[in-house]
């Protein structure tokens, strides 16, 4: 960690002043305070970034989850039937950083025909027969560069967080809906009730993972300077149990994880492994590009 660091900076984005966050044994973290964006002051390099996800599905807390595949369906059916009530035709679907598939999977289900993107190999390796064909294995952003294929319907589930420039990123989706088409996101919400309680403990404070974190208003204006018209930002929330959240959040947030761990040995197992839609200060965003 840098001795001399600097209080203060300019946030990429939206290029105002910015105070120090939090100091992390990997990464030091700013925040706007204005539209309550959060984001490294270096980030990890894609090829690191890389190398972790692979080390996560194969070892570590990544491999748990994508172990609860039918949580994570029901999770993509939920989100589809508000997708749906926001105003989009069945049609075709593009799945940005798709992980598994488990979305893929719940967009077939509901008539799309899917088309996923992952950067790790180690994701697509986990992916069932019958989806797996339908990854593409790419830089998302680089992929764009070449790609003339348009949906009507993209989703970016967890991935906003982890990008090197969420403005390219963002206009490298709308490249990807036909006009009319309907984008939904789901990410970190900084304006939520957790991170202004546990501050530098907010879990979501993950330095090889989560480079840049935005609040629902600042989100919904870097969407409209992108180009999108109709945002809407909700909460969103993930078909979890508890037990698997518990064990989740101890690996980012230890103190957290740790109070949350021995609460959890006092719950009845029936409890504990039951399904349920949990908001973890995650917002779910929907917005159309114009026609």
């Amino acid at each position: 960690m840098t001795k001399n660091l600097s209080k203060t900076t300019i946030d990429p984005i939206f290029g105002k002043p910015s105070h120090l966050y939090a100091k992390l044994s990997a990464a030091t973290y700013y925040i706007e305070p204005e539209t309550v964006t959060i984001f490294q002051r270096e980030n990890p390099t894609v090829e690191d970034m890389e190398d972790y996800l692979s080390e996560q599905y194969a070892t570590g807390s990544y491999k748990a989850y994508s172990a609860l595949r039918p949580l994570k369906i029901e999770t993509g059916n939920r989100r589809l039937k508000r997708i749906m009530k926001y105003g989009v035709n069945v049609g075709s679907c593009a799945d940005v950083g798709c992980a598994t598939g488990a979305f893929m999977e719940s967009a077939q289900n509901f008539g799309f025909e899917v088309k996923g993107f992952e950067l790790s190999e180690s994701a697509i390796n986990l992916a069932p027969e019958g989806i797996r064909e339908k990854i593409i294995k790419a830089d998302i952003n680089s992929y764009l560069e070449s790609s003339s294929e348009k949906y009507d319907l993209v989703t970016a589930y967890d991935i906003l967080e982890h990008v090197q420039d969420p403005k390219a990123f963002l206009r490298g989706l709308m490249g990807l809906l036909n006009p009319g088409g309907v984008i939904a996101i789901a990410t970190p919400d900084t304006e939520h009730f957790l991170r202004k309680l546990l501050g530098r403990s907010w879990p979501m404070l993950q330095p090889m993972q989560h480079t840049f974190l935005f609040g629902r208003a600042g989100l919904s204006r870097l969407m409209q300077d992108v180009g999108f018209a109709d945002v809407r930002a909700e909460a969103a929330e993930k078909v979890l149990t508890l037990e698997y959240l518990f064990d989740q959040v101890a690996e980012p947030s230890p103190l957290l994880g740790g109070v949350l761990q021995k609460f959890g040995r006092v719950l009845p197992r029936s409890i504990k492994s039951r399904p349920m839609g949990l908001n973890l200060s995650e917002m779910f965003v929907t917005a159309r590009r114009p026609k």
